[in-house]
């Protein structure tokens, strides 16, 4: 197979006009359109799935007039099927294909990294982490789990550094701690931070995000990755380098969060982890929404190896989880129906 030389994606990017093909499903790109990013290249559109590459054809490079020895950029949403492409395009002549692997990796390459602020929180009664990110140049933010007992302490912390906030977005539904959020937006008025929350969660707030958009904060972004598994509405928040992932309670370090309530599923976490989380580098850096041992990180490829729930087969950790016994959480007769109103008490929930 012919290859083309090792060239960064941003130096390629950041040149001279190319053909850009899209080969995501339209589903993802009716989600998240790279229009707004693609300059003065042209962006072609060859919707397809990992097993059905039948568009990429001979008559298709001819029909765009493709020039075969020219470069060629191939996307999808995780680089699986850019890579099924890559090989495809290769066999019908292309010299100069490149893997554009997923969406945050083509707007990272086309948007130049900026440095990130990014503070780890801690709230020690229910044992979660909070976290804030914001952009180093135009210091927009953003604050993922808040906890209502740590209020102030974000909002100091926020206004210390110089920030503005403009988003809280939960993991999930909790069901140990109230979320911050509706106090953060009564402290910050009308025009200040909007509250976010998966849509398949079923709870209220100002935004709802789904499966594979990407949420912009200055010139930072966030991908969101549905991970169903302990609750229905779950999702993990991946870092536009790859560098971080935000996986709430659906992988913690060395472990994983329960499934026998509020739609959980052993099976669908299973899954979540090992298609979502476990396609993630190696030393991508995994910030839980709790830790009960005094671990504030780990990494992919640690939990590759070393989680002891995660690494069995799924047989076996369905029945595990299926076992476990576990008393419910404190606080989830308060804690749920305030999370599903976005935070607010019961008779105040605008």
């Amino acid at each position: 197979m012919n290859s083309a030389p090792p060239t960064p994606l941003s130096k390629l990017l950041l040149g001279s006009p190319i053909t850009i093909i899209d080969v995501r499903r339209t589903d993802e790109v009716a989600a998240h359109n790279f229009e707004q990013y693609k300059g003065d290249h042209r962006l072609l559109y060859v919707l397809s799935s990992l097993d059905d590459t039948s568009l990429l054809t001979e008559e298709m490079l001819s029909s765009n007039k493709i020039n075969k020895n020219e470069p060629l950029v191939v996307f999808c949403r995780s680089g699986k099927r850019a890579a099924v492409a890559v090989d495809v395009l290769e066999k019908l002549g292309c010299t100069k294909v490149f893997n554009g692997l997923g969406l945050t990796d083509m707007i990272a390459a086309v948007e130049p990294i900026k440095p990130l602020i990014f503070r780890q929180l801690f709230e020690s009664e229910s044992c979660t982490y909070t976290y804030l990110l914001a952009c180093n140049e135009t210091k927009e933010a953003i604050l993922i789990d808040p906890v209502d007992l740590k209020v102030d302490r974000d909002l100091g912390l926020v206004k210390d550094l110089g920030l503005t906030l403009k988003l809280m977005l939960n993991t999930h539904c909790h069901a140990d701690h109230i979320t911050g959020t509706w106090l953060l937006k009564k402290a910050l008025g009308e025009d200040g931070a909007k509250s976010m929350i998966s849509e398949y969660s079923g709870a209220a707030s100002d935004v709802k995000f789904s499966h594979g958009d990407v949420i912009k904060f200055g010139r930072r972004s966030i991908e969101c990755r549905a991970t169903p598994g302990h609750t229905a509405g779950c999702t993990s928040f991946v870092l536009d380098d790859n560098s971080m992932v935000f996986t709430g309670d659906t992988m913690l370090i060395r472990g994983c969060g329960r499934t026998d309530f509020q739609g959980g599923s052993a099976a669908d976490l299973y899954d979540s982890v090992h298609r979502e989380l476990f396609s993630l580098p190696d030393d991508c850096a995994v910030y839980p929404a709790h830790d009960y041992k005094g671990f504030n990180v780990s990494y992919v490829g640690e939990e590759k190896r070393l989680n002891p729930r995660l690494t069995k087969s799924k047989e076996d950790f369905v029945d595990l989880m299926g076992n476990l016994n576990l008393s419910y959480p404190k606080k989830i007769d308060v804690a749920v129906p305030a999370n599903m109103r976005c935070g607010a008490a019961e008779d105040n929930s605008n």
